[in-house]
């Protein structure tokens, strides 16, 4: 049915009386118009919700929020987007996954970028709502530095601290704790542990300056050039003891000393059996024996006695005077001997022994 515009509309209650309202079809366009104008212009005032496409989109006129129910779109991009209300994602382009995410039944918070997909909990950066916890599939990177727990700068609180220039520091309560271990996979025990009060260590061998020096699993070490231990205790060298050799007892069996004197063997350091002094001068508490001893060679007795064995002929002592090469006594292996001097005695007995 077409209307035309002096058709009239009349508005009255089922009770009758008067009218609440007659107009022309005409009038009735005017005011429409002039109606949506002034909200136009002046905004809608009105106290009750205002809903588009039934449920598609709801601003609430009592909390003022808003209510969308696919998602909020810029020029060519849907920034805003919502999953059946358990989720939330932000992104900046249609044609990529989602940026930001928050799943709404588990309050996670996770990041994307570079078409990489998300879901729920995962992605490559997750913030876990109920640990805390950052996990993270790529590189982390920060212009200034990261800090777990407090920042341990000079010892100032339990944390880790990484600065972008390269450095890293720990602090820890309890210097005997680790702040550093290394593990084998499948493996319980730390290979490696650093502890806050220096302490420190290694189930393995350590190498050092490129194998100059190799400390072993075993015990044992090699030193590439030489082994240098400086007396910095402000100990009197003569009683400083610079290297000690223990037997499986942890008794000292050998002492080396600052001065340059040495200790071997019997109970050190009041009964060695060996002393090296360093004035050069030696004492041993058993017989000597240089080369075989008694069958070639000399050999000095504890009890007082020096022998000297020859297999040949030569001489088992030679005298000599300073600067001069030629002797000046000569005890050879047979008995015989040549003297350049006098021989005196105090006493002579003839006899035949």
């Amino acid at each position: 049915m077409a209307l035309e515009s002096t058709d009239l509309f009349v508005v009255q209650r089922q009770t009758g009386g008067t009218p609440l309202l007659k107009a022309t079809a005409a009038q009735l366009n005017t005011y429409v118009r002039q109606t949506l104008n002034d909200v136009t212009l002046k905004g809608n005032n009105s106290e009750q919700d205002i809903t588009l496409g039934t449920d598609k989109i709801t601003l609430d006129a009592t909390d003022g929020s808003a209510k969308f129910l696919s998602g909020v779109s810029g020029y060519d991009s849907q920034f805003l987007r919502s999953n059946n209300g358990n989720a939330i994602y932000l992104r900046g382009d249609t044609n990529k996954p989602q940026g930001f995410y928050i799943h709404g039944s588990e309050s996670d918070v996770c990041f994307s970028s570079n078409g990489n997909e998300i879901g729920s909990g995962t992605g490559p950066v997750v913030i876990d709502s109920e640990t805390g916890n950052i996990t993270a599939a790529g590189e982390i990177h920060s212009d200034t530095k990261l800090i777990v727990g407090g920042n341990p700068n000079g010892g100032t609180a339990d944390g880790f601290r990484a600065d972008y220039t390269g450095g890293t520091k720990f602090s820890r309560s309890n210097g005997a704790a680790p702040v550093i271990e290394c593990f084998t996979t499948g493996d319980l025990e730390a290979k490696v542990a650093i502890n806050g009060n220096g302490t420190a260590s290694f189930a393995g061998n350590v190498d050092v300056g490129g194998s100059n020096v190799v400390l072993y699993a075993n015990g044992s070490g090699i030193f590439k050039d030489n082994l240098n231990i400086r007396n910095f205790s402000g100990t009197d060298d003569a009683d400083w003891v610079g290297l000690s050799v223990s037997n499986n007892l942890g008794s000292n069996k050998v002492r080396f000393y600052g001065d340059g004197s040495a200790q071997f063997g019997g109970t050190l350091p009041l009964e060695p059996n060996i002393s090296l002094n360093a004035n050069g001068s030696a004492a041993f508490a058993g017989s000597v024996a240089i080369g075989d001893g008694l069958t070639e060679g000399v050999y000095l007795s504890s009890e007082g006695r020096v022998y000297s064995t020859r297999v040949s002929n030569d001489p088992v002592w030679s005298g000599y005077t300073k600067d001069n090469s030629t002797p000046t006594s000569k005890i050879l292996a047979d008995g015989s001997a040549t003297f350049a001097g006098a021989l005196e005695a105090e006493s002579i007995d003839g006899g035949t022994y």
